[in-house]
């Protein structure tokens, strides 16, 4: 993980010296290991470099191919370079990353992205068609922002490269709060600015004289299917796959550690990576995110994984565990310093955690963290076919399925259609609706009904369902990105490899749902090496509630006083204010279930943009 930023002048008006300063100025809040500039007359590229794989560490960016003349800067960590050393003929294998994607687009040109795995962006400059090129990963994992207006073009990793320069609008999209506080905001193809773009994942873009031009270079494809003649084929495949993913995800001249959670997918990734691990000796600590001993028993709702940490742990004979809890830290400058880091008011809570865990494994010297982020979306789906089954007609064999599933039949088909019913009707929350003034409320109303309706699926096909989800997940993936690499901490993400999940959605139903088992292919895999309990009968909990409450309570003096300090500089004009105090009082009562720190958090998170703009203009 790395930064890049540049500039180009379209018009080939002259670059202003201080510009690329100014800008890698403004991003090096993460004091970087080393940096670099280029830049003639009209256009200009930067990095900051953090080092992690072995070749980054001789690794020179940007980087000037002195035949061609074409100019790279990347971010990028490129994960089939065994494929590329071959394809490309190339025989020295200790040459960077960044150095394999210029010989792909020099051999392939903007076709090379169709031959690059792993997590990037990256751009080119070929001073032959005096074109840039920039392209971002399949999955979005790495962010890239740009901004393009009057034959100007400035692309940068976060969003602090473009605010640098005053011309740069942090104008919000229209009702975007609306879309904050309700996590409405589908689209994946927009930043929540106006004038500030995010190139969407697996896409590329041009910019020269002719203008800019996107390109989408991959896509899911549910039409795909694979049959094979025997179960074991299709868990020895998904073996071969997983190991791959694994295996190209630890290369890293620093310790390594991986999230584990006692759950199936960051389990299984511990649990398939340790032979590599070892191969490699590499240090490795692992790290489980619980609540701190004295919470037992007392927050509402209580879960805790510590007990399957500690089972999974002991089976793989794992040395360095550690528990990670919130004790001592304060919620409210936790969450600003996210909104900084972010470059804006995102949506989503659960990157606090990633922020603590990042602060932890920087005091080992960990930089990478292998996490299950997006199993649940993937190949750990908790995949069912009751929609498609319902659109077909075919309602004998939903109503099979259904009384195949734990608990009662008519317990799970009133479930069922209960779920139908909210998918399908946009129910909006009542407690987001009273936080706004009242005047307010209706339009905010309309707006989230338009928004829910965008969020619908499209079709009842199973598989289409999974790649429009994983296509909004992925959207803000990016957002762990920006917050880890304030402490020099990279996270990788073996289930979300391209191969495992076009694989996985290639599969028939069958191997991912049978006789009321869903993830079952997954549950197979993870049963080669884990307790029978961890794969077939434990039940993962879910820790950000009560964890999030105790955070929360820590600093409610802090928070209490925020908002006090908003309202005298009059922010609060779209709030309920006596509402808002209740909910304040709410996210720390036991007795309500309904998870209002994540409500304040938002609020939070809008209202100091709205503090910060304020101040600018002052």
């Amino acid at each position: 993980m790395s930064f890049i930023f540049g500039k180009y002048n379209i018009s080939k008006n002259q670059l202003a010296s201080q510009e690329l300063p100014q800008m890698q100025k403004a991003l090096n809040y993460w004091n970087a290991d080393d940096s670099g500039l280029w830049q003639n007359e009209y256009i200009g590229l930067g990095h900051l470099m953090m080092w992690n794989t072995p070749e980054s560490l001789h690794e020179k960016l940007p980087f000037t191919n002195l035949g061609t003349k074409n100019i790279i800067t990347a971010d990028a960590r490129i994960d089939n370079r065994e494929d590329l050393f071959r394809q490309l003929k190339i025989t020295d294998h200790t040459i960077p990353d960044s150095q394999l994607i210029l010989k792909a687009y020099e051999k392939w040109d903007n076709n090379c992205v169709k031959y690059l795995y792993g997590d990037f962006a990256f751009a080119i400059w070929n001073p032959n068609k005096e074109e840039l090129f920039i392209a971002r990963d399949h999955m979005g994992i790495r962010p890239l922002f740009y901004y393009f207006e009057k034959g100007e073009f400035i692309f940068s990793t976060a969003i602090q490269g473009l605010r640098s320069f005053q011309k740069v609008s942090t104008e919000l999209q229209d009702n975007y709060e609306y879309d904050l506080l309700c996590s409405t905001d589908y689209d994946n193809n927009l930043s929540i600015y106006k004038h500030i773009h995010l190139l969407p994942p697996s896409n590329y873009l041009t910019v020269n004289r002719q203008g800019l031009n996107i390109q989408e270079y991959w896509d899911f494809d549910a039409s795909k299917s694979i049959t094979y003649k025997k179960d074991s084929d299709y868990l020895e495949h998904f073996q071969e796959l997983f190991n791959n993913a694994i295996q190209s995800r630890i290369r890293t001249a620093f310790p390594l550690g991986a999230h584990l959670s006692g759950g199936l997918d960051s389990s299984a990734i511990v649990a398939y990576g340790l032979p590599f691990i070892k191969e490699k000796n590499l240090e490795f600590h692992t790290y489980g995110l619980t609540m701190a001993k004295k919470h037992h028993g007392v927050e509402w709702p209580f879960r805790d994984e510590r007990e399957a940490i500690q089972l999974v742990s002991e089976h793989l004979g794992i040395k360095n565990l550690h528990f990670i809890d919130l004790e001592g830290r304060n919620y409210l400058e936790d969450t600003l310093k996210l909104a900084e880091l972010g470059g804006g008011p995102y949506t989503f809570a659960t990157t606090l955690l990633t922020l603590n865990t990042a602060d932890y494994v920087s005091e080992q010297g960990v930089r990478t963290i292998l996490s299950g982020g997006l199993g649940n979306y993937g190949v750990s789906w908790k995949w069912n076919n009751y929609d498609e089954l319902f659109a077909q007609f075919k309602w004998m064999q939903l109503l099979k399925n259904l009384n195949q599933d734990k608990g009662s039949t008519l317990m799970n088909v009133a479930r069922f259609m209960r779920n139908t019913y909210r998918t399908k009707t946009a129910t909006i929350d009542k407690e987001i609706l009273n936080l706004l003034h009242p005047k307010y409320r209706k339009d905010a109303k309309n707006h989230m009904i338009s928004s829910f309706s965008k969020g619908n699926f499209k079709s009842n096909n199973v598989k289409e369902q999974q790649i429009e989800f994983l296509k909004r997940v992925r959207a803000r993936q990016f957002q762990d990105s920006l917050v880890s690499i304030s402490n020099k901490v990279e996270f990788r993400y073996p289930l979300a490899d391209i191969k495992l999940l076009e694989y996985f959605i290639a599969l028939p139903d069958e191997q991912k749902y049978n006789k009321g088992i869903n993830r079952l292919l997954f549950r197979k895999v993870t049963a080669e090496k884990l307790p029978k309990y961890i794969a077939w009968e434990h039940k993962s909990n879910v820790y950000s509630l009560p964890q999030s409450k105790v955070h929360f309570k820590q600093c409610f003096d802090d928070v209490e006083h925020f908002f006090i300090k908003v309202d005298q500089n009059n922010l609060l004009e779209k709030f309920d204010k006596e509402y808002l105090k209740l909910s304040l009082k709410r996210a720390v009562e036991n007795e309500y279930p309904i998870n209002y720190q994540n409500l304040i958090y938002k609020v939070i998170i809008y209202l100091n943009f709205l503090s910060t703009q304020q101040r600018s203009i002052q």
